[in-house]
């Protein structure tokens, strides 16, 4: 930002952030007294004051001549504040990428260990709704069993809500109780939600009804 003649007006400190001038002066004193033809920054981009006051990442290379009987240091600058920008930018869309690989691997193993673990519920309430029908009921154990179905039919939902989350591709697009669709999404969450998270609804008036993807609402909410 500067023109030639306001540059040689300048010291080197100018171009150095307020806080670093010091340490800054301490090493170019270090590095004019050093053998080294050619120095290059270390620690990777350097900050650099422009004359707007604004800061840039700056690769730098210092080289040591001389010209008329006095020592002098030939500096290259280049600004990489853009290129560190798109950088980071690129780093993090690697790690959304990742994230999204590792989510999308999550939902295909939540999906086979639900279907299995629906499998193994299928028995239990099979098992259950006989006894329920049976003499065994009659013998004081007809409410456990009426407990234990009750929490199987829950299992079982929980496990339907689980396939319906991980499902991949578009759904049917149907008209949804929005109200209920929350309370579904929230019954999902409350047991795995971490202990001292409360989760608290409010359903203000009717809510009305709405044509969609009932699927993708409740990931949404989830």
């Amino acid at each position: 930002g500067y023109t030639p003649t306001e540059l040689c007006r300048l010291s080197v400190e100018d171009l150095i952030p307020a806080a670093m001038r010091q340490g800054h002066a301490s090493m170019r004193r270090s590095a004019l007294n050093s053998d080294d033809v050619v120095l290059r920054m270390r620690g990777g981009p350097f900050p650099v004051v422009r004359k707007d006051s604004s800061v840039i990442q700056a690769d730098i290379s210092l080289g040591l001549t001389s010209f008329e009987g006095q020592q002098m240091v030939v500096v290259s600058l280049a600004d990489v504040t853009a290129r560190m920008a798109a950088a980071e930018k690129q780093r993090r869309l690697e790690a959304e990428l990742q994230q999204v690989g590792k989510m999308q691997a999550l939902g295909t193993m939540a999906s086979g260990v639900a279907h299995y673990f629906n499998n193994m519920l299928a028995v239990v309430m099979g098992n259950l709704e006989m006894l329920q029908g049976t003499s065994v009921s009659s013998d004081g154990v007809a409410r456990p069993i009426h407990d234990m179905l009750s929490a199987t039919r829950r299992a079982a939902e929980l496990v339907r809500q689980i396939l319906a989350f991980s499902r991949q591709g578009p759904s049917p697009r149907t008209v949804i109780d929005v109200a209920d669709l929350v309370d579904e999404a929230v019954r999902m969450l409350r047991p795995v939600t971490a202990a001292g998270i409360t989760i608290s609804v409010h359903v203000i008036g009717s809510v009305p009804h709405s044509a969609g993807d009932s699927t993708q609402l409740h990931r949404v909410l989830v």
